[in-house]
C-alpha cells in the first residue's frame, strides 16, 4: 500500500461548503462535486473538518463535527469515506455516526490513516463522565465493509481536554496530538499515546 498523505482542505460549513485547494467541497451543486450529488443534508454536508486522509486506492477519509444519524446539539458528527468512480463522481459512505455519550462526539479534527488502513481521530466532547473532555479513537476496517470503533484514550482534564487538531502517527504506532485546554496549567498539552 502506498504511504497515506493528508490534503489540507479548509473548513466547510453546511449549505455552502468551501472549495479548498485540490478538493472541491460544494456539496450537491456541480457535476464535478467530490461529495454526493444529492442536495446538502445534515448527514452529508455539516462542517467538514480540516483535512482528509487518502489511502493507496485514492479514497478520501474525513470527519464532520456536526450532522449524522444521532442528535446532539446539531448532530454528533460523522467519519466518512469518499470513493472515486470511473465516471469522475465520488461515492460517500458514512463509516461511523458519533453518539451523545461517553464514547466521544463532535470530532475535533480530521483523521489520519496507518499502513493497515486504520483511522485515528479525536473528539472534543464525551469521554470521562467526570470531565467530558474528549477522546482519541480508532476505526478499524472489518470484513463486510463494517468499521470497529474503539476509544484509545479518555481525557480527564489533568492530562488535557478538548483535543481539537489532527493527530500524527509515527512508524512505531505512537500517536501524537494536542489539546486546547486542560493539563497542569489549563492551557492544553502535547500528548503521546503508545501502543
Amino acid at each position: 500500500m502506498a504511504a497515506p498523505v493528508i490534503v489540507s482542505a479548509g473548513v466547510a460549513s453546511s449549505m455552502n461548503c468551501a472549495q479548498p485547494p485540490m478538493v472541491q467541497m460544494e456539496c450537491g451543486r456541480s457535476a464535478s462535486c467530490i461529495r454526493s450529488a444529492s442536495p446538502p443534508t445534515t448527514a452529508n454536508c455539516q462542517h467538514s473538518e480540516v483535512s482528509f486522509a487518502i489511502d493507496g486506492a485514492g479514497n478520501l477519509y474525513g470527519t464532520t463535527s456536526q450532522g449524522g444519524a444521532n442528535q446532539c446539539f446539531a448532530g454528533c458528527g460523522t467519519v466518512f469515506e469518499l470513493s472515486p468512480t470511473s465516471t469522475g463522481r465520488w461515492i460517500e459512505k458514512i463509516l461511523y455516526n458519533f453518539k451523545f455519550d461517553s464514547s466521544g462526539f463532535g470530532p475535533g479534527g480530521g483523521v489520519v490513516i496507518d499502513q493497515a488502513g486504520n483511522l485515528y481521530g479525536t473528539t472534543i466532547n464525551g469521554g470521562s463522565q467526570n470531565c467530558g473532555c474528549g477522546v482519541v479513537y480508532k476505526l478499524s476496517p472489518q470484513l463486510g465493509g463494517q468499521w470497529q470503533y474503539t476509544v484509545l484514550h479518555n481525557f480527564i482534564g489533568i492530562d488535557g481536554a478538548q483535543p481539537d487538531a489532527n493527530l500524527t502517527l509515527d512508524d512505531n504506532g505512537n500517536i501524537y496530538g494536542t489539546t486546547l485546554t486542560g493539563g497542569p496549567g489549563g492551557a492544553g498539552v502535547v500528548f503521546e499515546l503508545t501502543p
